[in-house]
């Protein structure tokens, strides 16, 4: 749960300062095509995209860029929950809140567009 949750604190980040540069220091990147765990690697993220990732004396931080140490945590892409029932906006909020970026809800309503 602390890996999911630190998933998308990151995730937050990059929305929250989209103009500005953000370097996570010392993650752990879960590379999902091998299924391997690629430990103490910098990210750098620019405009909300992630530009490098690679061991941190390789990569450059830009200058002015906002630097967070990552140390002992994860940074993995979001998981997807493909069978929601949602009765209320919240549940949508929870969903991000435990590393789920998209849903699939499963009988969708007008409602659901509008949250």
């Amino acid at each position: 749960m602390r890996c999911l949750s630190l998933a998308l604190l990151f995730a937050a980040f990059a929305g929250a300062v989209c103009a500005d540069d953000l370097v996570l220091n010392n993650v752990n990147v879960v590379d999902v095509d091998s299924g391997a765990v690629l430990a103490g690697r910098s990210v750098i993220l620019s405009d909300g995209h992630i530009k490098e990732i690679g061991a941190k004396e390789s990569l450059r931080a830009p200058a002015g860029a906002r630097v967070i140490d990552g140390s002992g945590r994860f940074l993995m892409p979001a998981l997807w929950d493909m069978h929601t029932h949602p009765l209320e906006p919240e549940a949508l909020s929870m969903l991000v809140a435990n590393g789920v970026g998209g849903t699939r809800i499963m009988w969708g309503l007008p409602r659901h567009l509008e949250w």
